[in-house]
Order: C-alpha cells, then structure tokens, then sequence
C-alpha cells in the first residue's frame, strides 16, 4: 500500500511541476505592439500561407526573430510577422519615431541605475560621457528596475545591445521602468 501511495505522490508532484513551467514559458518572451493591421503567416517570410489578422495596437509576446521575421503569438493566435510591423515602445510607433536630438539634457549630473525598483538594490552611476554599447561585458545585462537622475542630464536607454531595438530617453527619476526597459536594459548612453 505505501507504495502505490509513493507512485501517486510523485505523479502529483511530476503533474503539478510539469503544469507550474508550462505555464511560466508561456508567458517568456519580450512584450511588444502591432504597429497596424498584421497578417499571422506559418512561416517567416511572405511566400507563407495567412490564416489570421491582428488588430493594429495589439499587445503580443515576442517569442523569436529570424531574418527580419518574429514568432508573435497573442491570447488568440500565433504567427510570422515582419519585424516592421512591431513596436517594442509605450505605443504602437513605426522605426525611428522614438526621442529626438532637441529632447536630451546635456549638463552635470549623475545617473544612477538600481537593479531594485524604487531606488533600491544595487546602483551603477555614470556622468556625462559615459557610454556603455553592451551592458553583459559588465555582468549587468538585463538587471536594472529603477533610474535615478540627478542634475541637467539625460540618458539614452535601450533594449538591446550597441542601442538597437527600442531606445527611450531618460530625463527625470524612474522609480519603476516601464514593462519594456525594468530587467530589459542592454545598452546605455549618458549626455
């Protein structure tokens, strides 16, 4: 008897661990925005077939992205659209859209980085000058929740590594990062 009682217990717990990642890969992934109206296709590339339409505005999960291409799914679908058509921002914006030259405090001041939301945990500060194109070669890819500013500065944060995918200019105290920069900042520019 103890050892059928043994067997189901870990069938319990095989089943109940099994259900527990399921559920924590569905949701990996990078956030993102439909910038319009996007055609769901099987493949990476326009030679696939299109069986499914997403709204323009759409919040969607970034799963992967091959020549141009990203695996996207949604609540209701899941598909191949051009990277084009997705925005990595606060708002459904095409390419190049993001702060503009004339937005950038440049002065004296520091900036400080907090790998806790509020200003708390671990802090890297940097001046005027400072440029950091990948962030893993410091071990700290990925880590920042919170930004503090202090003085007439400004810094250029952005998603990924040498300031590709989507940047956003920091100009005043961040207590909490948006879904698209907390935990997600690869590179760094301060002015």
């Amino acid at each position: 008897m103890s050892f059928l009682f043994t067997n189901l217990k870990n069938v319990i717990f095989l089943a109940f661990t099994m259900f527990f990642f399921s559920c924590v890969f569905a949701f990996a992934g990078t956030p993102a925005l439909t910038i319009k109206e996007v055609d769901l296709r099987y493949g990476p590339g326009t030679n696939y077939k299109s069986d499914f339409i997403i709204e323009g505005g759409a919040d969607v999960i970034v799963e992967r992205c091959s020549n141009r291409w990203c695996l996207i799914s949604n609540r209701s679908a899941k598909g191949w659209v051009s990277i084009d058509k997705l925005s990595f921002g606060n708002a459904p914006k095409p390419a190049f859209s993001g702060p503009k030259r004339d937005q950038i405090l440049q002065g004296d001041g520091e900036i400080c980085f907090y790998s806790g939301a509020n200003f708390s945990g671990e802090a890297i500060c940097s001046s005027t000058g400072m440029v950091v194109p990948d962030l893993a070669l410091y071990g700290r890819d990925n880590s920042f929740a919170s930004i503090s500013v202090e003085g007439e500065i400004s810094a250029m944060v952005c998603r990924d590594m040498k300031f590709s995918s989507y940047c956003e200019t920091i100009t005043q105290d961040q207590p909490v990062l948006s879904r698209f920069l907390k935990r997600a900042i690869s590179s760094y520019r301060v002015w």
